[in-house]
């Protein structure tokens, strides 16, 4: 009865999770939703599907919230399966990285337990998984030593048995003739009185044969021994590393990141930019969600987009706001995505990404730049910005999957992408972080495609880095020796390549968790973590070299 009780309460549980749950409020919470954002069709043909969901209340999106993702299993009766648990972002977007383990439709249960003043709100949605990698890990096998070693044991005997064999067929023939040489002997009714002679045994021809069989059977072992050496040493390396170029094997088309050397970086600076009171609850000087980062003339600035306001990072870590405030025509910089710099000014995207707020070196907001943008299938999500030395603006529009133009004076000039999710020279798929180097070229972090593509100032393609080398790409950044830096969030750690493209090594720490915007000062790489805060990392190009 009790077994039977249970079942009951399960699928009661589960039948109300895969439905829209309606928020339920608690004396003093405010309402909150909980919109499911599916993945198209085209995202699920990957190994790794990503699960989004995006949190609204009545002002708008609304970061800083942590969100669990479940899916619903049938192994051992229909439960919820954790697979994961992120924080959303400035414009309310919330996601992690999934490993489909059985082909299918999938359903997908994002849960919030409510905090922060807001009320519990769950969602569900469904997506049909094309690729599923095996829930098992196979491991060694413990007789490798022995079996390597088997086929050549095996082929010696068969090389004797040959050999042997050999040997005995030409001694057989080579005495059969030498019989049949050999003088008759007479029978005993023909026997006679006188003295018969009878020649002697062919020694010598016995001894010529036993040598030409011996010759055979050196010759079966000498040409054998390496034929098999041959066959045994290609196969062997074909089957455990393969010709490699560049981390890929051929004829192996899954896109599965190859994991590379560590690169020597010293970890110099850690600053938390997220402290919590005794409650739990971030303090007043907390940057929970730290969309940015920007150095101008030595300062390091962060932008806070829950708070709405930038911050600077004092030399003994503390946050100290310069901008936290509206301009005179009411801009705000709350729910802003993303930051760049040209000289000791900052560029802010607002929530919305219908305007790029101006803001001076002591914070006070100059005004703000009102881009002109072709519509979209979708509202325009702005999740990069970059600024070349002339002032011509580009921004990432993930929603749309395309990268814009703009000249200083928000006037568009160029797109680059298909409006959809592609995987071609031109196409992207969720583009996210964005960088201009000393040429004018810019670099995109093309998420979805896990690949970092080049193009001239004129949107031509250059070149596209990372083939097989990253698992999702955020942040991009150019030194002035040419490195390129990509902040790969789920391998929790920063790709580093030439010039060239070639994969220099990675950079790996303990502390590294959520890493998703990357600058660089000199030999210092800054790198802004969602969960860890600031990590800024000593990388000398002395000991960046081409493997």
């Amino acid at each position: 009865m009790r077994v039977a009780g249970s079942a009951i309460l399960v699928a009661a549980v589960v039948l109300c999770l895969r439905t829209a749950a309606v928020p339920v409020l608690a004396d003093g919470d405010r309402p909150i939703s909980l919109i499911a954002l599916p993945p198209e069709a085209g995202e699920t043909a990957h190994e790794s599907v990503v699960l989004s969901a995006q949190i609204e209340s009545d002002e708008g999106p609304v970061g800083g919230l942590s969100v669990n993702f479940y899916i619903v299993t049938t192994v051992f009766g229909e439960r919820l399966m954790k697979v994961g648990e992120a924080l959303s972002d400035a414009s309310g977007t919330v996601s992690v990285v999934y490993r489909p383990t059985w082909t299918g439709d999938h359903t997908v249960v994002a849960h919030f337990d409510g905090a922060s003043g807001y009320a519990a709100a769950e969602t569900s949605f469904h997506f049909d998984a094309q690729v599923a990698e095996s829930a098992f890990e196979p491991a060694d096998f413990g007789l490798n030593p022995i079996r390597r070693v088997l086929p050549f044991a095996v082929g010696m005997a068969v090389l004797v048995v040959w050999a042997s064999l050999g040997f005995a067929l030409v001694n057989t023939a080579m005495g059969i003739r030498s019989a049949a040489r050999a003088a008759p002997v007479p029978s005993p009714v023909q026997a006679s009185t006188y003295p018969v002679f009878i020649p002697p045994p062919p020694v010598a021809q016995d001894q010529t044969a036993r040598r030409l069989a011996m010759v055979v059977a050196l010759l079966v072992v000498v040409a054998g021994v390496p034929l098999i050496w041959f066959t045994l040493n290609v196969s062997d390396r074909g089957h455990e590393t393969g010709v490699v170029a560049d981390g890929l094997i051929p004829g192996d088309h899954h896109t599965e990141p190859v994991a590379g050397q560590p690169l020597p970086a010293t970890l110099v600076r850690s600053v938390q930019t997220v402290k919590f009171d005794e409650n739990g609850q971030p303090t007043s000087g907390s940057v929970p969600i730290p969309a940015d980062l920007a150095i101008t003339a030595g300062r390091v600035r962060i932008l806070d987009s829950t708070g709405g306001r930038i911050v600077t990072v004092a030399p003994d870590g503390e946050l100290i706001p310069i901008q936290q405030g509206r301009g005179v025509d009411g801009t705000s910089l709350k729910g802003s995505p993303a930051m760049s710099s040209l000289g000791e000014r900052l560029f802010v995207v607002s929530a919305r990404g219908d305007r790029i707020v101006v803001v001076d070196e002591s914070g006070l907001i100059e005004g703000s730049i009102v881009p002109s943008l072709p519509a979209g299938q979708n509202p325009v999500a702005v999740t990069g910005i970059a600024l070349s030395d002339t002032g011509r603006i580009w921004l990432s529009d993930a929603a749309n999957h395309r990268v814009l133009l703009l000249n200083g004076r928000g006037e568009f000039e160029l797109v680059i992408g298909e409006g959809v999710a592609s995987s071609s020279d031109q196409g992207f798929d969720t583009p996210t972080g964005l960088a201009v180097d000393e040429d004018g070229n810019l670099y995109v972090s093309d998420t979805g495609n896990r690949v970092v593509k080049k193009y001239s100032s004129l949107g031509i393609l250059l070149q596209v880095i990372g083939e097989g080398r990253l698992e999702t790409p955020q942040g991009v950044t150019v030194n002035a020796a040419g490195r390129i830096f990509v902040s790969d969030t789920a391998a929790r750690q920063v790709s580093v390549f030439a010039p060239d493209g070639s994969h220099l090594g990675s950079i790996t720490d303990p502390n590294l968790e959520e890493p998703h915007i990357v600058r660089t000062d000199g030999d210092d790489l800054y790198v802004l973590d969602s969960l860890a805060g600031m990590l800024v990392f000593r990388v000398l190009e002395a000991q960046v070299s081409v493997p």
